[in-house]
């Protein structure tokens, strides 16, 4: 949002200044392209290496970090082509003349809205102060209850959840050949075939980094995963 908000004030200056619409909005979307591009990637540099934390740290944070990388290469992307054309078509004169009128209009309805508002705001507020020991004893009665409701509701540190999915990391010893692995991972394989009944399908991975080693491309032939599909829930005891 804030990329496009710089772009189209900068577009409507230009345009203020005397420019075509259609020149102000290819120069203003240019004049602050860079600028915006440096915010965006200065951001984006803090939130990029959460997706490669391993663990815990991993699980907890890569959603929100990919939902804010996402949003903000989307907001630049926007910022730089669709904001420009929607400008060059929306902002002419006539169009502004035309949407001063309807903003004044809805500015009004607002404005009464807003006063309807504050007229029953200013009659709570006076009820409250009226009554402090009646708001104060309700206020502490409603702050009981939650803790009380609370209480019982019960947590914890991250709730279970049945995804029909294993995942296992196996690690040997560092220098292991990729042969010596992969009998490893045979015999693993063997080991869930036997006590794992409910396994459907199963993928295994190694001689591959996990982490920032996939970015530098280093290799590990002495660990791997294994990710193992389970049955349908209805068709499982377990």
């Amino acid at each position: 949002v804030d990329n496009s908000i710089v772009v189209l004030e900068n577009i409507f200056r230009r345009q203020q200044e005397g420019e075509r619409i259609r020149a102000a909005s290819e120069n203003g979307a240019t004049e602050v392209g860079m600028a915006i591009t440096a915010s965006t990637l200065t951001t984006l540099a803090v939130f990029v290496p959460i997706l490669f934390v391993p663990g815990i740290a991993g699980q907890l944070f890569k959603d929100m970090a990919l939902t804010i990388v996402v949003s903000l290469v989307t907001s630049l992307a926007v910022a730089l082509t669709l904001i420009p054309l929607m400008a060059s078509r929306l902002l002419s004169r006539k169009q502004q003349e035309h949407k001063r009128k309807f903003a004044t209009r809805l500015d009004a309805s607002i404005g009464k809205f807003l006063t309807r508002m504050e007229n029953l705001y200013e009659k709570i507020l006076l009820f409250s102060l009226r009554r402090p020991k009646t708001i104060i004893l309700t206020v502490l009665a409603i702050f009981v209850f939650s803790m009380a409701m609370g209480s019982r509701l019960g947590g914890e540190f991250i709730p279970e959840a049945d995804n029909g999915m294993i995942q296992m990391e196996l690690e040997t010893e560092i220098g292991t050949s990729l042969p010596r692995t992969n009998e490893i991972f045979a015999l693993a394989e063997k080991i869930v075939a036997e006590e794992v009944p409910e396994a459907e399908t199963e993928y295994v991975s190694f001689g591959t980094a996990s982490g920032f080693g996939v970015i530098f491309g280093s290799n590990a032939s002495h660990k791997g995963s294994m990710m193992i599909r389970l049955k349908d829930k209805a068709l499982r005891d377990r």
